[in-house]
């Protein structure tokens, strides 16, 4: 016979799952953005999205551009490579969420000077013509605007070009 503990934090995962929906949102497919993502969609029913190839697991891969509905929201899928082959940004009006490919400031690590080029034009080509108003909510670090990044993030400035 098998047995499972079952924690009443388990339960309260659960009815918000039921609830209201879940889905999980992968901008690339290092450990520190994917640890424990098997056990969770195992437990709950969630839906996951992640660029192709990134996360095997995720049960939605994307390319770029698709809109994601959850509930009354629209994200948008941004293509975002670089830091990883296939690493994705999200949008919604006011906010992008953009994982390791833009931090305050900085920009994720890349792994050649050709995977830094592909991010920074992707950065530019796919951000920077985001608002300048738009808040950007890296996965590390302080939370910034596209404007200041635009403007100031030493690794993308002396790539504009509008």
């Amino acid at each position: 016979m098998s047995f499972e503990f079952v924690s009443y934090f388990d339960i309260r995962i659960s009815n918000l799952v039921a609830a209201k929906g879940c889905a999980m949102y992968f901008k690339h497919g290092h450990w520190d953005h994917t640890e424990g993502m098997q056990e969770f969609s195992r437990r709950y029913p969630v839906k996951s999205y992640a660029g192709e190839g990134e996360v095997h697991s995720a049960n939605n891969m994307l390319q770029g551009s698709e809109i994601i509905e959850v509930g009354s929201l629209q994200f948008k899928a941004l293509s975002t490579p670089g830091h990883t082959l296939h690493g994705m940004s999200y949008y919604i009006p006011g906010g992008v969420f953009t994982g390791d490919a833009l931090f305050c400031g900085s920009v994720g690590g890349t792994n050649s000077s050709k995977a830094a080029q592909c991010q920074t034009e992707h950065i530019r080509k796919h951000i920077f013509t985001l608002p300048d108003e738009t808040l950007v909510f890296p996965a590390h670090g302080p939370m910034t605007t596209v404007g200041i990044e635009k403007y100031t993030n030493p690794f993308c400035r002396n790539t504009l070009v509008f």
